[in-house]
């Protein structure tokens, strides 16, 4: 409870400073279930709290996904799945919220997870909006980078070896940026004013199994949120100072 409440009243206290600095930066929402819970400690630990000049705010939703309060966020990270898929209403708050400005980040298998299912996602399209069809679980170990020049690859390792799972079958408005022409490892979509990106790997297998790509995929991961400029708990601090 005592969290909770400190959690609260931390995220009151940005939207005074929001509304007062006139500021656009918003706190980061994740959320993942199943194998997504060592995603999350895994992101929260090396990729929101890179630094001390680098830790954005943020909170973890355990899961759950906070629709009522999404407006209070720029970016929600889904990693794997969530503990309720969403029904056709849900997804269209989520696709709302996207087209308005959000920044949503899918990871490994969440589009699966969030719709209820290969058979939902591929079936009833929910995620066509996002241009994702399906999640192909085998993997592939051809992977390149499509996009040379695309501003998510900037430092980023462009030799891509190793087999690596899950990717995507996507379609626009998703484009492939890293993949093998038919699978997307790595992909970005324009919704509105906001962004769909895919991120198909699972960083903590990766880590542990101590794969090359490792550091590049947490780079790449890295370089996603620092383009979507969540509220930076530095730039929090200064304002309230």
């Amino acid at each position: 409870m005592y969290t909770s409440l400190k959690t609260t009243i931390i995220l009151l206290a940005v939207m005074f400073v929001t509304q007062m600095t006139g500021q656009d930066a918003l706190p980061i929402a994740i959320t993942g279930n199943s194998y997504g819970r060592h995603e999350v400690k895994i992101l929260i630990n090396n990729a929101i709290v890179v630094d001390q000049s680098e830790t954005y705010v943020y909170k973890s939703f355990e899961g759950e996904l906070p629709l009522d309060e999404l407006n209070q966020y720029g970016t929600l990270i889904i990693a794997h799945s969530l503990k309720t898929p969403l029904d056709d209403s849900a997804m269209k708050k989520l696709k709302n919220w996207v087209a308005s400005g959000g920044t949503l980040i899918l990871m490994n298998h969440a589009p699966n997870g969030i719709c209820g299912g290969p058979a939902k996602l591929i079936k009833d399209q929910m995620l066509a909006w996002a241009g994702i069809k399906s999640i192909a679980s085998r993997g592939s170990d051809d992977c390149k980078v499509l996009v040379q020049d695309h501003e998510i690859m900037k430092g980023i390792e462009t030799g891509w070896l190793g087999k690596v799972v899950p990717l995507a079958v996507v379609e626009p408005p998703m484009q492939s940026v890293i993949g093998n022409g038919q699978l997307c490892l790595f992909g970005v979509a324009n919704v509105g004013k906001g962004r769909v990106f895919y991120l198909g790997p699972e960083l903590f297998r990766m880590r542990t199994k101590k794969l090359p790509l490792a550091d590049s995929y947490l780079a790449l991961i890295r370089n996603v949120i620092r383009t979507a400029k969540p509220l930076n708990q530095s730039h929090k601090q200064e304002n309230v100072d």
